[in-house]
């Protein structure tokens, strides 16, 4: 796993169920494309996790356009 420059990159969250000693193997896809996120847990249990996105290119740069999202989830 590489984090720049690489074109075909996505937002991906790892779940511990333990307070961080361990994490699952598999990550869940949240978005296609770059950007910095953060996430919180609502008191349901649902997780708001709000990015920046958009496409980059083979040098880290990225062409746009840019755009913000948010994505609602839940854990199974």
């Amino acid at each position: 796993i590489r984090r720049y420059p690489y074109a075909q990159v996505h937002l991906r969250a790892r779940v511990s169920h333990d307070q961080g000693r361990t994490w699952d193997e598999q990550p869940i896809i949240l978005s296609m494309g770059a950007g910095y996120s953060g996430s919180v847990v609502l008191p349901d249990d649902t997780i708001i996790t709000v990015c920046g996105n958009g496409p980059i290119n083979e040098n880290g740069h990225g062409p746009g356009p840019w755009t913000m999202q948010a994505v609602r989830w839940r854990l199974d």
